[in-house]
């Protein structure tokens, strides 16, 4: 019934327009090999792809992902391609001119639900002086497209907030590396190498691996914005919980809730963009109602933040404190000896 109800009428067009910053978008018109320079054609089809899975944090209460983190994920794949192409993009504070959104329209075919993998990519459909219009789409080979979206991005002065022409050298980078024209069909893929597992005698240490994305930073310092550490933390939890054997593939599947009772975290280096870490953990305490789990962020070989989280098993319907299921004890009291 939800999938029927994505299919049909959720024509959920999430405009924002900012032209009353911008003025009017500047005229554009379709990117095509007949329009560009002979000499830039020869990369055009160079496909940029990134490959995503839907995590705990990402649900809504229906536990299919919320639709502003289909926005999420597709700007964020807009600012990895512009450093990926060479631009001169490495985040915001690096450029002489602001990069914004001006409109936005997302189309959403198909549901998604906490562990399903998905890839976006992008194509640049429309080049004006002032703006650019890209079209992205969000799928898999197994499922198809499961949404896609119209972004309208605007250069901007930085000190007026007016639009201004893209600078040459940057709207010709881009034009000879972005891919232009129809998408391909989705192609098969391996899954993405993000997360496994070490064990050494009754230790298991699991690791997640992924990296520092734009709608992950602050807008002081340009770097991961603190509460982001956190929903990593978490995140990384509930993949442990089903990869290391609970066989708990989703929050809303579990016999049982689980409430964080105590939270810290010590923060020792700062995450720019772009920066791969990975996020290991180990069960250092196991109680009749709550585990205590020790998690440590590296990136470069270097801890750049560490955490302790003590969890307690709740009721689902009257959320107080009950005892661990004992299949959920018997599997994870031996990881603490």
């Amino acid at each position: 019934m939800i999938e029927n109800l994505f299919r049909s009428t959720v024509l959920a067009l999430l405009l924002f327009d900012q032209s009353a910053i911008w003025g009017r978008a500047d005229e554009t018109t379709p990117i095509s090999k007949e329009s560009c320079p002979q000499q830039i054609t020869k990369a055009l089809a160079k496909e940029i792809v990134t490959r995503g899975q839907v995590d705990f944090s990402d649900l809504d209460p229906m536990s299919i992902m919320f639709t502003p983190n289909y926005l999420k994920f597709f700007i964020d794949h807009m600012f990895h391609v512009l450093a990926a192409l060479e631009t001169g993009y490495k985040n915001h504070a690096s450029l002489t001119f602001g990069v914004s959104i001006a409109s936005t329209a997302i189309v959403f075919h198909k549901p998604m639900h906490q562990g399903d993998d998905f890839e976006i990519r992008a194509r640049i459909i429309r080049l004006g002086t002032e703006s650019i219009t890209v079209h992205l789409q969000m799928g898999n080979a197994d499922r198809g497209i499961v949404s896609e979206c119209e972004i309208v991005l605007v250069c901007v002065n930085k000190g007026t907030l007016e639009s201004m022409p893209w600078p040459e050298q940057f709207k010709n980078q881009l034009l000879s590396a972005a891919p232009h024209g129809p998408f391909e069909k989705w192609q098969k893929n391996e899954k993405h190498p993000k997360s496994d597992r070490s064990t050494q005698g009754n230790v298991k240490e699991f690791v997640t691996r992924s990296s520092v994305r734009y709608s992950h930073l602050d807008p002081l310092n340009h770097t991961m914005f603190t509460p982001i550490y956190v929903k990593f933390f978490i995140n990384h939890l509930f993949k442990a919980f089903a990869a290391l054997g609970a066989d708990y593939t989703s929050y809303a599947s579990m016999p049982f809730a689980i409430a964080m009772a105590q939270l810290e975290a010590l923060f020792y280096s700062p995450m720019k963009p772009n920066d791969d870490f990975e996020i290991r953990s180990k069960v250092v305490r196991f109680g009749t109602k709550s585990l205590t789990v020790h998690l440590q962020m590296f990136s470069a070989d270097k801890i750049v933040a560490e955490s302790e989280l003590v969890l307690v098993c709740m009721d689902k319907n009257d959320l107080v404190s009950v005892p661990w299921p004992k299949r959920f004890a018997e599997f994870f009291r031996p990881c603490c000896r």
